[in-house]
């Protein structure tokens, strides 16, 4: 969502995609002294405003689309779409067999097949944070040539920062929730199930 106002004059910074986000924060806490609805003569209003200025450009999806204006969203990583929605699907599918399995042999054929989908997380969500170190590297180079930068760069790293947070996100939960049925899926000797790596 592109903010009415610009985040950057409302913390008296210059437009950047890639700003410090230190110089956000003492920008913040300085403005925010005195407009903090709790100190005599503060505006409740303003600094609400403030506060959403800060969480603006302290997002790389929110503040590059910001920068970018009007220019069209790109489409997802579609390389990486399909790995994460296979360890997603996966680890569903780990997980309901898991919370059905009444047997001691079911118990441990769910164990053995959360094991493998645990791996399968670790690895997607490990390609997910190296795609996100990549980007990252890429923004810091278009903060280096700003401002002669195509909006449409802008727009397409909004968009893969969205999806890749997003994701990232998502193989964690499941990574949670996998983690949590290991450990109170039993072995038919009573043994806890084996981690994976």
């Amino acid at each position: 969502m592109i903010p009415a106002e610009d985040p950057f004059s409302i913390l008296g910074l210059e437009p950047r995609p890639f700003p410090d986000p230190e110089s956000i924060r003492a920008s913040y806490f300085r403005l925010a002294a005195d407009l903090h609805p709790d100190k005599p003569g503060g505006d409740a209003t303003r600094f609400a405003t403030l506060n959403r200025a800060r969480q603006h450009l302290l997002s790389h999806p929110r503040r590059l689309r910001f920068l970018a204006g009007n220019a069209p969203a790109s489409a997802p990583p579609a390389e990486l779409f399909g790995e994460v929605a296979a360890a997603v699907t996966s680890s569903r599918s780990a997980l309901r067999a898991a919370g059905e399995a009444t047997s001691p042999l079911a118990r441990a054929l769910a164990a053995s097949s959360l094991a493998n989908t645990r791996r399968l997380l670790d690895a997607c969500g490990k390609k997910l944070t190296a795609e996100l170190d990549a980007r990252t590297s890429r923004l810091r180079r278009l903060d280096a040539a700003w401002p002669d930068v195509p909006a449409s760069d802008l727009a397409a790293l909004a968009t893969d920062f969205t999806f890749l947070e997003r994701w990232i996100t998502q193989i964690n939960e499941c990574l949670l929730e996998t983690d949590g049925k290991l450990t109170e899926t039993k072995c038919p000797d009573g043994a806890r199930a084996p981690r994976a790596p």
